[in-house]
């Protein structure tokens, strides 16, 4: 019985077929493999259909398991990252322009101290997360105006031209298989219009910020891998109150713009800043360590500032009009949720539904802290309040029958 050497292996004589007339990679980003021919070495997405017809013209059989093989092995098929290579390749940062605040001006916003240092923290944060040195970037800037001042095109225009543009997505899908590779398989994901989410869509997109792995089905493998995520969030919104999530809002840097000088995408306007050398500026700020991270002023800042943008709820707006912070000392009267919820839907005379964990959730916003209160043998918690003189009308407190 002969040696397998004894006559040529099918195996390598497919691998070195291929590997004589073209070039395979395999896209981490776009989760894909692709090929080139090495005359013109345009790469393109692999259609292994394809390469099944040349083999059977070419004389080759029999060869399903050899070809699936070939096609998993980095000796073939070597790994690419095309974000990872623009930034690498990018001519380095001259060391004195200050090319990001220059495009942080075209964007006059009214505060624009902040904008500027959260705009420069933000571009550098997403080369980070594409590089994988941090495991999410949790945060989103949110530009708020009205309709139509150019604030989606600001956001292409930090990828168009290059070859981040095809990383880059707007509208992703926010719920399942699709959300998830979304983030693999892009660089920018944009959320063009806020206002349109549901609560539910905001919490499922505040989960989303916080995903640092993927699991996906790599081409020709049997099994789901995990893979890094590539992905950051922006977003822009016309209407102000836009976040509806009473829990907190840290996530979202909202800022509000005078105006874009976009200036019909010609000269004088931010085209007049080279976007590879922005990128530049923040890949050099990347490589030196930036701190990328919001501060905790940082975050009490934006926090203050979204007060402005929160959806208010019926519970807030009443408790806000009826109610001051107060404490025993100086006078309040101490409440539990289940009181105020009854005192509220009696000044609505129930027309309106009074939501009873929307109470806690409104008097945090207010700044009312939750107390203990000894009521007899027990303790119950609630809130310290004063009632406010309102058109005549008297608040009744409901009787307090236990301690809850």
């Amino acid at each position: 019985m002969g040696k397998a050497s004894d006559k040529p292996i099918k195996y390598v004589v497919i691998r070195d077929y291929l590997a004589e007339k073209y070039l395979f990679r395999f896209n981490t980003v776009a989760i894909d493999l692709e090929y080139a021919d090495k005359e013109d070495n345009i790469f393109k997405p692999l259609n292994p259909a394809d390469l099944e017809e040349e083999l059977y013209e070419q004389g080759f059989t029999g060869f399903d398991k050899q070809l699936n093989t070939l096609l998993k092995t980095t000796t073939l098929v070597p790994r690419f990252n095309p974000i990872v290579e623009y930034f690498q390749n990018l001519q380095q940062w001259d060391g004195q322009t200050d090319y990001i605040e220059t495009l942080a001006d075209y964007v006059q916003t009214t505060d624009q101290d902040f904008w500027r240092a959260q705009f420069k923290k933000m571009l550098v944060r997403m080369i980070a997360q594409a590089f994988g040195k941090i495991g999410f970037n949790k945060q989103c800037i949110v530009l708020f105006s009205k309709q139509n001042d150019g604030k989606t095109y600001f956001w292409e225009y930090l990828v168009n031209g290059t070859p981040l543009w095809d990383y880059y997505k707007k509208n992703p899908d926010i719920i399942g298989k699709e959300a998830k590779r979304a983030l693999a398989e892009n660089f920018l994901l944009n959320l063009d219009e806020l206002s349109a989410l549901t609560k539910q869509d905001v919490n499922q997109v505040k989960a989303t910020f916080s995903e640092s792995q993927i699991k996906v089905r790599l081409p020709y493998d049997k099994k789901d891998s995990i893979m890094p995520r590539n992905a950051s969030f922006v977003g822009s919104t016309n209407k102000r109150e836009f976040l509806v999530d009473e829990t907190g809002n840290v996530r979202w840097v909202v800022f509000e713009i005078i105006i874009i000088n976009h200036n019909e995408g010609q000269p004088g306007g931010y085209v007049d800043v080279d976007i590879n050398k922005v990128w530049a500026q923040a890949f050099y700020l990347f490589i030196n360590d930036y701190v990328i991270n919001l501060t905790k002023e940082d975050l009490a800042h934006s926090e203050a500032n979204n007060e402005k943008y929160g959806a208010r709820t019926v519970e807030y707006q009443m408790l806000l009009q009826h109610f001051t912070p107060s404490d025993k000392e100086n006078g309040g009267q101490f409440f539990q949720p289940f009181q105020l919820a009854q005192i509220l839907s009696s000044l609505v005379e129930n027309r309106v539904r009074i939501i009873p964990e929307n109470i806690g959730r409104a008097l945090t916003k207010m700044g009312v802290e939750r107390k203990a209160h000894r009521i007899g043998q027990n303790v119950a918690y609630g809130y310290w309040l004063k009632q406010l003189p309102n058109q005549g009308q008297t608040l009744e407190m409901a009787p307090v029958s236990g301690p809850f």
